[in-house]
């Protein structure tokens, strides 16, 4: 997340962590790196941008996120096209039954 120490990196793996542990399946923009291998800016705010509009079923934005201007376009957009938008991890609910089951939520957060 632009912005902030690290980019973020702490929190999206704290957060990663805690909401795996709720039973929700995650895109992690933290974890895309490791998967397309390390990408500019703009190659990274177009994946995640994509994702939002084809892949996630919700969105949570981490603390800080107001100061990331990518976390700011991806939260209007997921608010544009009415995906459900938790404020901080805390607020989001576990998956019923507790733990991954094909019907637990892809979850992006910025």
């Amino acid at each position: 997340m632009s912005g902030l120490d690290d980019n973020g990196s702490q929190q999206f793996a704290e957060a990663t962590t805690a909401l795996r542990a709720k039973g929700h399946v995650l895109l992690s923009p933290g974890e895309l790196n490791d998967l397309f291998g390390e990408r500019d800016y703009h190659s990274c705010l177009k994946l995640d941008l994509l994702l939002i509009l084809s892949q996630v079923e919700a969105l949570v934005m981490l603390p800080g996120w107001h100061r990331s201007l990518g976390a700011r376009v991806e939260h209007d957009v997921a608010s544009a096209i009415g995906l459900p938008i938790f404020h901080g991890v805390d607020d989001v609910p576990p998956v019923e039954g507790h733990g991954p089951a094909p019907k637990a939520k892809r979850l992006a957060h910025a």
